[in-house]
């Protein structure tokens, strides 16, 4: 399974996962909204693909209240193959990311996306990896893909 349910024709990103139509770049994709978490589950299914092909994800929005106060990006343990960091569109700020809470190690600009991807027999959890912007309220968009 590839990531190019998440690439235009062009090869460049989508905004954010929300914004891939219902069947892309010769993908059958099923959306679901869960409106209690605002999250969009994406199954993605190659074309020629089985039910046992499908990848599943979920996408949600970080903001950070105070540049120069890391936070997780998410409270709730998930373990997964993949996880995707794009800027949001309308920060006009840096955004860092990092593994603690006292350390910028990437800075991430907008138009640009961090892929992080699980080692072979590995699972990612978002919840271990900070954020922190130079613009209050700024923020990132996280995709996990499992």
């Amino acid at each position: 399974m590839s990531e190019q349910f998440l690439t235009r024709g062009d090869g460049s990103l989508w905004p954010d996962l929300a914004s891939v139509p219902a069947t892309a770049e010769g993908q059958n994709a099923k959306n679901a909204v869960d409106f209690n978490t605002r999250a969009l589950l994406v199954k993605v299914v190659p074309d020629g693909g089985s039910a046992a092909d499908e990848a599943t994800s979920t996408s949600f929005s970080k903001t950070v209240a105070a540049s120069g106060t890391p936070e997780k990006l998410t409270a709730t343990d998930y373990y997964v193959d993949q996880i995707v960091i794009v800027p949001l569109r309308t920060n006009t700020g840096l955004v860092y990311l990092g593994f603690t809470s006292g350390n910028d190690e990437q800075q991430v600009e907008v138009g640009t996306a961090v892929v992080l991807k699980a080692p072979p027999g590995k699972k990612l959890n978002p919840a271990k990896i900070y954020a922190d912007v130079t613009v209050n309220g700024e923020g990132v968009r996280v995709i996990l893909i499992d």
